[in-house]
């Protein structure tokens, strides 16, 4: 497998995304996402003995799983177990028709095999990744760690101002306040949810844990309270304003505080659409 690792390392060095974010093709972007999703998850797979590199197609691959489930539940005005099903089919059949099961033996085959996948990967689904990021961590990436930078987090064409407030989040991360210019041209503390904190927390709910999705529109923010005790929110913003959309939920307890086991709930809209038992 020496000669996989090889030529993959120096596919790596040498690939670059291949057009610009203002040439990306929106259409369908529900059934891209998924194939890169399921590509990536692929090619980590296979590439194991380049960790970094694995660990990042890896994040891509779930990043991109939780964009496409947006998006089809966006373009196709499904629910949440509908769009779910939806990437799963896409996924599946890409899987599939890869060909990387049956490559696994040959060795010049998987190497022809996942060429294919990385240059995919950088010319259809690269561009697509500066479209979902998250705020740089000084823990995983020191090298990025800026006290202050500009980015679009709301979604209206302006970049805003975001200050760091080192660990001063959740767990010890890093901790951001989102800051827009105004009339006067001075830059306002936003402190709204989602970019700021609500009763529920001493923290602000923006940190190195939020995903940022500007092709749905979206924010997602993590609430970490333990293995079981944690929620993820989903806000879609539009014209500025912040709606709650998607939220799922861990918890041991029921509402009349039974001990039931670690479940999942899934509210889509304020609704409760699915109930899953994690663990007995």
């Amino acid at each position: 497998m020496k000669k996989l690792t090889i030529l993959l390392a120096a596919l790596i060095i040498i690939s670059q995304p291949v057009f610009a974010n203002d040439e990306l093709d929106m259409s369908d972007i529900g059934n891209k996402l998924a194939i890169c999703s399921a590509k990536s998850s692929i090619l980590s797979a296979v590439l194991q003995s380049e960790r970094r590199y694995a660990e990042k197609l890896y994040d891509n691959s779930l990043k991109w799983r939780e964009s496409s489930i947006n998006s089809f539940m966006t373009e196709e005005g499904i629910k949440l177990q509908n769009a779910r099903k939806a990437y799963d089919k896409v996924a599946e059949d890409t899987v599939i028709n890869s060909g990387i099961k049956e490559a696994i033996a040959d060795k010049d085959e998987l190497v022809r095999i996942t060429t294919g996948i990385i240059y995919y990967i950088d010319e259809h689904c690269q561009p697509y990744s500066e479209m979902i990021f998250n705020f740089p961590s000084c823990h995983q990436n020191p090298k990025d760690c800026q006290n202050s930078f500009y980015k679009d987090v709301n979604f209206d064409g302006v970049d805003e101002l975001i200050k760091r407030l080192s660990n001063a989040g959740q767990r010890h991360s890093d901790a951001f306040e989102v800051y827009q210019k105004n009339s006067d041209g001075e830059y306002v503390l936003l402190t709204d949810v989602p970019f700021f904190k609500d009763s529920r927390s001493q923290f602000n709910l923006m940190d190195s844990s939020t995903v940022f999705d500007s092709m749905n529109k979206t924010i997602k923010i993590t609430y970490s309270s333990g293995a079981c005790s944690s929620e993820y929110e989903t806000y879609k913003i539009d014209n500025a304003k912040a709606k709650l959309i998607k939220l799922i939920a861990y918890d041991y307890m029921d509402e009349n505080g039974n001990d039931i086991g670690c479940t999942e709930y899934t509210y889509v809209d304020g609704i409760l659409i699915s109930e899953e038992k994690m663990s007995k």
